[in-house]
């Protein structure tokens, strides 16, 4: 652990992930704050501290908390399944995370994802059909962002249709039986009446011959299953992952079969994580009683010139899914593989939100569309 205050000097501490960008600034304004890296985060380093704020790198519940005197645990992070919520309801530990925070960037991807897949596949996107699996703050803004660009755009959403009624979704089977691509946008859930634990299994996995994107969780998908099936040559016809089961620790040979792999960074751009360490400070600031104080905003972007290749062109020099998926199968150069996972996600060498990259020079023909499937604000509209 590092940047470790003395405790008492302004009431019990914030132990927070040094992964957290601007961790250290943005909680300081309502209790000292003491970085720590997960593979040092024990009930040692909890023995002064009431705030623990994590990612999802650490399993967070009974192990590491009892007998602490934490009484919040924040997540930076949209999904949950690394917290044992149950425990800390039942341990009287209040949980928050971030949904949303890493939305935009995540979308970002799916779209540089599968006009990257067009491109190589000498596919017009406009003949596609897409299957979008989870209509929440992500899959919502999915829906919005591919709509006018493929050809039809097909909603799975069980909670969601229960609830608003069964227009506008579709279940499972007619998504996969129906879609050119599906994109998995759901939260990791292995109960209830909803669970989405290898929600795409080896029956489901083995009809689907469409492309396939996942950046929701790896557990989603069976991967041993879609690792033999590609093998094989059979199942889906192209797949991008950015999440896999036994992270940090991916099969190696499932990376190799795939597309695109990417080592769990599709929420990554800069702006999402600061949305996400400016909730977590809203949260800190509503458990503390102490005024939210905005985090220092990211610095504009100069725009660019719009680069060859169109739609594909410009997403893929917004969004860097080669250099990422480089970086993934390098790591099997590396004498830990899993050490060097965790160390590329918390060094992530960056990118920003497509929309906060200004473009230049973007064909009118291509205005509308880029102002709304990649979201590009354009300053200057000369041809």
């Amino acid at each position: 652990m590092r940047n470790h205050p003395a405790a008492g000097t302004r009431g019990p501490l914030i132990i927070a992930d040094a992964g957290i960008p601007g961790a250290e600034g943005a909680f300081s304004n309502y209790r000292p704050v003491g970085l720590v890296v997960p593979g040092q985060l024990g009930p040692e380093t909890l023995a002064d501290a009431e705030i623990l704020v994590v990612r999802s790198v650490r399993r967070i519940g009974k192990d590491l908390l009892q007998g602490t005197p934490i009484r919040l645990v924040v997540s930076a992070t949209a999904g949950t399944d690394h917290v044992d919520a149950e425990w800390l309801q039942r341990a009287g530990i209040a949980f928050r995370h971030t949904p949303g925070a890493n939305a935009d960037s995540v979308a970002d991807y799916v779209v540089a994802a599968l006009l990257r897949l067009c491109a190589r596949r000498d596919k017009d996107p406009g003949r596609l059909v897409v299957g979008i699996v989870g209509c929440g703050e992500v899959g919502s803004r999915v829906v919005h962002r591919v709509r006018p660009l493929v050809a039809r755009v097909l909603c799975c959403d069980p909670p969601r249709a229960r609830l608003e009624g069964d227009s506008g979704f579709v279940d499972l089977g007619e998504v996969l039986a129906s879609s050119d691509v599906v994109t998995l946008h759901t939260p990791l859930i292995r109960t209830g009446p909803d669970p989405t634990h290898h929600l795409l299994n080896r029956p489901r996995l083995e009809r689907f011959g469409g492309w396939l994107i996942n950046t929701a969780r790896g557990e989603v998908v069976d991967g041993r299953a879609l690792e033999d099936l590609l093998s094989e040559g059979r199942g889906p016809s192209a797949v991008v992952l950015d999440v896999f089961e036994n992270e940090p620790w991916p099969s190696h040979d499932l990376i190799r079969l795939v597309d695109v792999a990417t080592p769990h960074v599709a929420g990554y751009a800069a702006e999402s994580k600061w949305n996400a360490t400016a909730a977590a400070a809203r949260h800190i600031s509503a458990f503390t009683g102490v005024p939210f104080v905005t985090p220092e905003s990211l610095p504009p972007i100069a725009p660019i010139t719009m680069p060859a290749g169109g739609l594909a062109g410009l997403a893929a020099a917004l969004c860097p899914l080669d250099r990422d998926d480089a970086a993934l199968r390098r790591m099997w150069e590396e004498e830990d593989p899993g050490a060097a996972f965790e160390r590329h996600r918390s060094k992530y060498p960056g990118k920003r939100l497509m929309s906060a990259q200004p473009v230049v020079g973007v064909p009118a023909e291509l205005r509308d569309l880029t102002a709304v499937v990649l979201g590009c604000p354009m300053p200057d509209q000369s041809p």
